[in-house]
Protein backbone atom coordinates (compact mmCIF):
# COMPACT_ATOMS: atom_id res chain seq x y z
CA UNK A 1 0.00 0.00 0.00
CA UNK A 2 1.47 3.07 -1.15
CA UNK A 3 1.12 6.86 0.90
CA UNK A 4 -2.08 8.21 -1.30
CA UNK A 5 -3.98 4.78 -0.38
CA UNK A 6 -2.79 5.23 3.20
CA UNK A 7 -4.17 8.74 3.20
CA UNK A 8 -7.27 7.86 0.83
CA UNK A 9 -8.10 5.72 3.86
CA UNK A 10 -6.95 7.69 6.48
CA UNK A 11 -8.69 11.24 4.92
CA UNK A 12 -11.40 10.01 2.30
CA UNK A 13 -9.55 11.67 -0.32
CA UNK A 14 -6.57 11.48 -2.60
CA UNK A 15 -4.78 14.68 -1.58
CA UNK A 16 -3.43 14.41 1.97
CA UNK A 17 -4.29 18.27 2.67
CA UNK A 18 -1.10 19.91 4.66
CA UNK A 19 -1.71 22.73 7.31
CA UNK A 20 -0.02 25.01 5.21
CA UNK A 21 -2.55 24.59 2.62
CA UNK A 22 -5.33 24.83 5.44
CA UNK A 23 -3.86 27.92 6.55
CA UNK A 24 -4.49 29.27 3.02
CA UNK A 25 -7.94 28.47 2.14
CA UNK A 26 -8.82 29.87 5.64
CA UNK A 27 -7.39 33.26 4.49
CA UNK A 28 -9.09 33.08 1.36
CA UNK A 29 -12.22 32.38 2.58
CA UNK A 30 -12.21 35.05 5.33
CA UNK A 31 -10.91 37.18 2.47
CA UNK A 32 -14.19 36.46 1.01
CA UNK A 33 -16.17 36.61 3.60
CA UNK A 34 -14.62 40.47 4.28
CA UNK A 35 -15.39 41.36 0.87
CA UNK A 36 -18.87 40.40 0.96
CA UNK A 37 -19.60 42.37 4.57
CA UNK A 38 -17.47 45.47 3.08
CA UNK A 39 -19.93 45.54 -0.10
CA UNK A 40 -22.83 45.26 1.97
CA UNK A 41 -21.86 47.98 5.08
CA UNK A 42 -19.14 49.54 3.84
CA UNK A 43 -15.35 49.18 3.83
CA UNK A 44 -14.89 51.37 7.02
CA UNK A 45 -16.97 49.33 9.09
CA UNK A 46 -13.91 47.95 10.88
CA UNK A 47 -12.51 50.95 12.06
CA UNK A 48 -15.71 52.60 13.57
CA UNK A 49 -15.52 50.97 17.15
CA UNK A 50 -18.61 50.08 18.64
CA UNK A 51 -20.42 52.46 20.68
CA UNK A 52 -19.32 52.48 24.38
CA UNK A 53 -16.88 49.10 23.70
CA UNK A 54 -13.55 51.59 25.55
CA UNK A 55 -16.38 51.82 28.64
CA UNK A 56 -15.89 50.21 32.07
CA UNK A 57 -18.30 47.76 33.75
CA UNK A 58 -19.27 50.13 36.03
CA UNK A 59 -20.28 52.76 33.65
CA UNK A 60 -22.33 50.85 31.13
CA UNK A 61 -23.84 49.83 34.70
CA UNK A 62 -24.64 53.62 35.19
CA UNK A 63 -25.34 54.24 31.71
CA UNK A 64 -28.36 51.41 32.11
CA UNK A 65 -29.53 52.62 35.37
CA UNK A 66 -30.02 55.92 33.70
CA UNK A 67 -31.90 54.54 30.71
CA UNK A 68 -33.98 52.62 33.16
CA UNK A 69 -34.54 55.47 35.67
CA UNK A 70 -35.68 57.70 32.27
CA UNK A 71 -38.13 54.82 31.17
CA UNK A 72 -39.41 54.88 34.47
CA UNK A 73 -40.24 58.61 34.54
CA UNK A 74 -41.67 58.43 31.29
CA UNK A 75 -43.70 55.21 31.67
CA UNK A 76 -44.98 55.53 35.31
CA UNK A 77 -48.52 53.74 35.04
CA UNK A 78 -47.18 51.53 32.67
CA UNK A 79 -44.66 50.80 35.17
CA UNK A 80 -47.56 50.54 38.09
CA UNK A 81 -48.80 48.36 36.35
CA UNK A 82 -45.70 45.66 35.49
CA UNK A 83 -45.47 45.85 39.33
CA UNK A 84 -49.20 45.11 40.17
CA UNK A 85 -49.37 41.95 37.58
CA UNK A 86 -45.90 40.77 38.55
CA UNK A 87 -46.91 40.97 42.68
CA UNK A 88 -50.29 39.05 41.23
CA UNK A 89 -48.16 36.67 39.43
CA UNK A 90 -46.16 35.87 42.04
CA UNK A 91 -48.95 34.94 44.42
CA UNK A 92 -50.28 32.67 41.67
CA UNK A 93 -53.85 34.30 41.80
CA UNK A 94 -55.39 35.11 38.58
CA UNK A 95 -55.02 38.11 36.88
CA UNK A 96 -57.29 40.05 34.96
CA UNK A 97 -56.02 43.01 32.91
CA UNK A 98 -59.16 45.26 33.52
CA UNK A 99 -59.61 48.92 34.16
CA UNK A 100 -60.98 49.69 37.44
CA UNK A 101 -64.15 52.45 37.38
CA UNK A 102 -63.78 55.68 39.26
CA UNK A 103 -66.71 56.70 40.95
CA UNK A 104 -69.16 58.17 39.02
CA UNK A 105 -69.51 61.30 41.53
CA UNK A 106 -65.40 61.55 41.77
CA UNK A 107 -65.19 60.84 45.61
CA UNK A 108 -63.37 58.26 47.91
CA UNK A 109 -66.34 55.80 48.52
CA UNK A 110 -65.19 55.81 52.59
CA UNK A 111 -64.10 59.27 53.08
CA UNK A 112 -65.83 61.28 50.47
CA UNK A 113 -62.88 63.17 49.73
CA UNK A 114 -62.75 64.42 45.99
CA UNK A 115 -60.17 62.01 44.35
CA UNK A 116 -58.51 64.81 42.15
CA UNK A 117 -54.86 64.51 43.24
CA UNK A 118 -52.12 63.04 40.73
CA UNK A 119 -50.12 59.91 41.32
CA UNK A 120 -46.34 60.75 40.36
CA UNK A 121 -42.72 58.97 40.47
CA UNK A 122 -42.15 57.74 43.99
CA UNK A 123 -44.98 59.73 45.84
CA UNK A 124 -48.93 60.68 45.56
CA UNK A 125 -51.51 62.91 46.54
CA UNK A 126 -53.41 61.92 49.52
CA UNK A 127 -56.29 62.17 47.29
CA UNK A 128 -55.02 60.86 44.30
CA UNK A 129 -57.57 57.95 43.17
CA UNK A 130 -55.32 54.25 43.86
CA UNK A 131 -57.10 51.24 42.88
CA UNK A 132 -57.84 48.59 45.60
CA UNK A 133 -58.38 45.08 46.68
CA UNK A 134 -61.53 44.74 48.56
CA UNK A 135 -60.23 41.15 49.65
CA UNK A 136 -56.29 41.66 49.46
CA UNK A 137 -54.02 40.04 47.72
CA UNK A 138 -51.84 38.62 50.44
CA UNK A 139 -55.78 37.20 52.11
CA UNK A 140 -56.10 35.25 48.87
CA UNK A 141 -58.16 37.96 47.06
CA UNK A 142 -58.13 37.98 43.27
CA UNK A 143 -57.14 40.70 40.65
CA UNK A 144 -60.34 40.89 39.13
CA UNK A 145 -63.12 43.63 38.39
CA UNK A 146 -65.49 42.11 40.90
CA UNK A 147 -62.47 42.82 43.39
CA UNK A 148 -61.17 45.86 42.71
CA UNK A 149 -62.24 49.71 43.40
CA UNK A 150 -61.04 53.53 43.52
CA UNK A 151 -60.14 54.63 46.49
CA UNK A 152 -58.35 57.61 47.38
CA UNK A 153 -54.86 56.93 48.33
CA UNK A 154 -55.12 58.45 52.59
CA UNK A 155 -57.98 55.24 52.65
CA UNK A 156 -55.66 52.88 50.81
CA UNK A 157 -52.96 53.50 52.86
CA UNK A 158 -55.09 52.88 56.27
CA UNK A 159 -56.39 50.34 55.14
CA UNK A 160 -52.80 48.44 53.76
CA UNK A 161 -53.51 44.82 53.66
CA UNK A 162 -56.49 44.52 55.89
CA UNK A 163 -59.95 43.46 55.31
CA UNK A 164 -62.00 46.49 54.47
CA UNK A 165 -63.94 46.72 57.89
CA UNK A 166 -60.95 47.93 59.34
CA UNK A 167 -60.59 50.94 57.42
CA UNK A 168 -64.39 51.54 58.13
CA UNK A 169 -63.53 51.15 61.73
CA UNK A 170 -61.21 53.74 61.76
CA UNK A 171 -62.84 56.05 59.86
CA UNK A 172 -65.71 55.68 62.35
CA UNK A 173 -68.31 54.40 59.62
CA UNK A 174 -68.45 51.15 61.44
Amino acid sequence: MNKNDLEMLLYGRKQYRSPEYKARHRAMARAKKSAKLDALFGADRRRRAPPFADQSPEAKKARARAAGARWYSENPERWTGYCRKRRVLKLNLPYVEHVTPMPEDGCCPHCRVAMTGQTRKGLSDPNAPIPDHIIPLSKGGHHVPENTMMICNECNTIKGDRPLSYLLKKLGRA
